[in-house]
């Protein structure tokens, strides 16, 4: 998949190499010659000096790391606070200089690859209570901005807009309360009559029978490997020779390391 990303879509590299910004657990523990590799990518392609871009952003990593894991937000909103705290004084201006880290923040923080997000957000909405249920306009509108909004996702968010939601449903109902059960129901674990011709009986049915006739499934051998057709051979090739030319591409722009310059594309 990431062959096929990089054939057609010629800045994948440098794209991906914003990777460094990412503040997870696992994105920190990847490799060491991947980060520098990734630094110095950017670095050569806005123009920077990669041994300064490095040291500074070796100093203002463990903050931005410190600020998403106490606040739980997204990496742009650490990397933005990180910087703002470093810059807000005379003084850390001195101790935390960002002259040449600045541009690829800049640069992280103006970068969307697609509209990928807008189209998943169409699929939650797809399956979410919206299309089943009979609301207003506004409750369709307030559920997409909750579903959608980024800053919902992390736990002050969220907290919230449960809040919030409390409060629109009590303004809606008459006795300004909502109703908890203090006391278990009686009968509860209690099965009742049970009615044949009943939907819930036939549910019950419908479900024994499906498990018995998975458990009844068994796993086909697998096939043994195959050569590849000729037709997909051919694409291969093809694939190949537009892989060759993205990067003849992105060498002419400058955006190859010298590392990844082979006699093939010179």
């Amino acid at each position: 998949m990431e062959e096929t990303v990089a054939h057609e879509f010629p800045d994948w590299h440098l794209i991906a190499a914003f990777g460094v910004f990412n503040l997870s657990e696992k994105k920190a523990s990847s490799g060491h010659a991947d980060l520098e590799k990734n630094l110095e990518r950017l670095a050569q392609a806005f123009g920077v000096c990669c041994a300064t871009a490095k040291k500074q952003y070796t100093v203002l990593l463990p903050i931005a790391t410190a600020i998403q894991k106490e606040t739980g937000g997204m990496n742009r909103d650490a990397w933005k606070e990180a910087f703002q705290r470093t810059r807000s004084r005379k003084a850390c201006r001195g101790r935390y200089d960002s002259d040449a880290l600045f541009p690829l923040l800049a640069a992280y923080m103006a970068w969307t690859c697609s509209t990928s997000g807008v189209e998943q957000l169409f699929s939650k909405i797809k399956a979410s209570p919206i299309e089943t249920a009979d609301a207003s306009q506004d409750t369709n509108r307030r559920l997409c901005v909750v579903m959608g909004a980024d800053h919902v996702r992390t736990r002050q968010g969220k907290s919230k807009v449960v809040k919030e939601a409390a409060k629109i449903y009590l303004s809606l109902t008459k006795s300004q309360q909502c109703r908890l059960r203090k006391r278990k129901r009686f009968d509860v674990g209690r099965k009742g009559k049970e009615k044949p011709a009943s939907q819930a009986a036939w549910n019950r049915r419908r479900q024994e029978a499906v498990s018995a006739a998975v458990d009844e499934l068994t796993t086909p051998p697998r096939k043994p490997a195959v050569e590849l057709p000729q037709s997909m051979a051919k694409e291969s090739e093809f694939q190949n020779q537009k892989g060759r030319k993205r990067k003849a591409e992105a060498l002419k722009d400058g955006l190859l390391l010298a590392s990844e310059i082979t006699p093939e594309i010179e």
